[in-house]
């Protein structure tokens, strides 16, 4: 199993997140912008949970058959 921890620096004031950070030097270097707003936390992601879902392309017969649309001289219209 791999992992993958990004480092979440955020603003302390309203909890907005400010970025993401790879390494441990660049949340400090982020932290020393502005000390006294900013803080850190770590996320962890398991990257075996990540799914990779394809797509594949469904036969002729399958697709929805394209809309009949009326003319206008067979058009009635509605009366409610």
């Amino acid at each position: 199993m791999s992992f993958y921890n990004p480092y979440i620096v955020y603003d302390v004031r309203d909890g907005r997140e400010i970025c993401q950070c790879a390494s441990i030097q660049d949340v400090m270097m982020m932290l020393a912008f502005d000390p006294d707003h900013r803080k850190y936390k770590q996320r962890q992601f398991i990257l075996d949970q990540i799914v990779d879902i394809g797509a594949e392309k469904l036969p002729d017969d399958l697709r929805l058959n394209p809309q009949k649309i009326l003319a206008e001289s067979t058009a009635v219209p509605f009366k409610g």
